[in-house]
């Protein structure tokens, strides 16, 4: 797949010519057009994190679907299209948080702000790791695997438990294959979104 800059270029973390600077602090790698795009889809977060709480419930009749809709399909398109727009290492914890920290407590589970961070670390991490090769369909398609993978394993591993919903084996091993099969074309959409938003966005 043709790669598509962003307007301010690829980072990992230490400014334009991607070296590390350990003196800078977190904010300070963004400009402001990467803040106000971080923003924006921290916004369609937060719609599509209360929208996806309508269809929670059916994971009670359906086991798969409710943790699909919610924690996988919806956010992962998000996440990934912010991604493929500001290619810096801290973007995906800062869209997760401003996410998390609005829409979770607004929907009554704060509790899911711990998977949000979980996601964000892990896909900064995917880019620190993947380099160049995360942009690339199968870069997006391994760090969307992970994305899945984590959060099946945190919603039935940690944060169900938590709120004292504990589910048979077989719902979560069942629910892992489903998840991961349901994140990759999310992540690759949210890829294919990313950039023609990143073309509009340099005019």
């Amino acid at each position: 797949m043709k790669q598509i800059i962003s307007s301010n270029g690829p980072d990992t973390g230490g400014g334009r010519s991607g070296q590390s600077n350990p003196g800078r602090s977190f904010m300070s790698r963004f400009s402001t057009s990467d803040i106000i795009v971080i923003s924006m889809f921290g916004a369609l977060g937060i719609i599509s994190g209360i929208l996806g709480n309508v269809f929670h419930g059916l994971s009670g009749m359906i086991p798969f679907i409710g943790p699909v809709i919610l924690h996988t399909v919806i956010p992962g398109i998000v996440i990934f299209a912010c991604l493929a727009v500001v290619r810096k290492v801290g973007t995906a914890t800062l869209l997760c948080l401003i996410t998390s920290l609005v829409a979770m407590p607004l929907m009554g589970v704060p509790i899911f702000i711990v998977m949000y961070i979980a996601y964000g670390i892990l896909l900064d991490g995917a880019m620190v790791l993947l380099g160049e090769g995360m942009w690339t369909k199968t870069g997006i398609a391994i760090a969307g695997a992970a994305y899945g993978l984590v959060g099946i394993v945190m919603l039935y591993g940690l944060i169900l438990p938590l709120t004292g919903l504990v589910f048979p084996l077989w719902i979560f091993l069942s629910s892992i294959p489903v998840n991961v099969a349901f994140a990759i074309p999310s992540a690759l959409i949210g890829m294919k979104i990313g950039n023609r938003a990143s073309i509009a966005l340099k005019g």
